[in-house]
């Protein structure tokens, strides 16, 4: 009886025909399909774009919304919770793992 690894070498899984894709450097052509509803861009990003990239790495982990503190505001208002660094957390005294507890609600 074959081994597990012999019988993979005899089976020749379907991505080994697999064909390598053109560079993104180069320019398409007509037979290369873009896809452009998934922000695919066949040149990959300009200098500047790496350059943005670079000098935005302690702020890129972040979504911006200035509507996002008011929200908070009225929930944490609302639901009587204690807003931590922007967090909403429940302000039971009884309460001793505040991560368990985000944003939930006995009622």
């Amino acid at each position: 009886m074959l081994g597990v690894g012999a019988a993979a070498a005899i089976v020749r899984p379907r991505f080994s025909v697999a064909t390598e894709r053109p560079s993104a450097k180069t320019a398409p052509t007509g037979s290369v399909v873009v896809r452009l509803s998934a922000n695919e861009n066949p040149y990959g990003p300009s200098s500047q774009a790496h350059a943005a990239m670079n000098n935005s790495f302690d702020v890129c982990c972040r979504y911006p919304d200035e509507a996002n503190d008011i929200l908070i505001e009225k929930i944490a208002k609302e639901r009587n919770f204690e807003i931590v660094r922007g967090d909403l957390y429940r302000t039971d005294p009884r309460q001793t793992d505040r991560r368990r507890s985000n944003i939930r609600s006995d009622s």
